[in-house]
């Protein structure tokens, strides 16, 4: 079945990234930091997909931290799956206080050089909790 997304390799940064205000995005079926084959690591300099914080100036004054939300990466689909390798950092790293409902979904997440996910990229290791 043909991929729905791109190849994204050898970026000095992140593969993908998004930020407040890009809301409800779909990254599937995206090959990142890999080639075409899957069999050789073109990674990218950073993470292979990020959400980060950008901090902005309420009305008020009020300094407020964001990112995007409401994001699906990946999906249960054989199509819409990502594959995130070879890269620097972490595969996916997501951070912000207001960064919710994003969905990870069906990855194939390998040979980074960080965490697989990171739940808030800014404070290290984030424990993972079972119910």
């Amino acid at each position: 079945m043909p991929r729905v997304g791109s190849l994204i390799t050898r970026n000095t940064n992140d593969g993908v990234t998004l930020v407040a205000g890009a809301d409800a995005n779909f990254v599937q079926g995206y090959l990142i930091g890999t080639d075409i084959t899957i069999a050789s690591a073109l990674g990218n300099g950073a993470e292979g997909y990020s959400s980060r914080t950008r901090g902005t100036t309420s009305a008020a004054g009020h300094r407020r931290r964001a990112t995007s939300s409401a994001d699906t990466i990946g999906g249960t689909a054989a199509e819409a799956r990502n594959v995130i390798a070879g890269n620097l950092a972490e595969c996916v790293a997501i951070s912000g206080l207001v960064s919710v409902g994003k969905a990870i979904l069906g990855n194939s997440l390998f040979e980074n050089g960080m965490l697989g996910i990171d739940l808030n990229a800014s404070d290290g290791i984030t424990p993972t909790i079972r119910a």
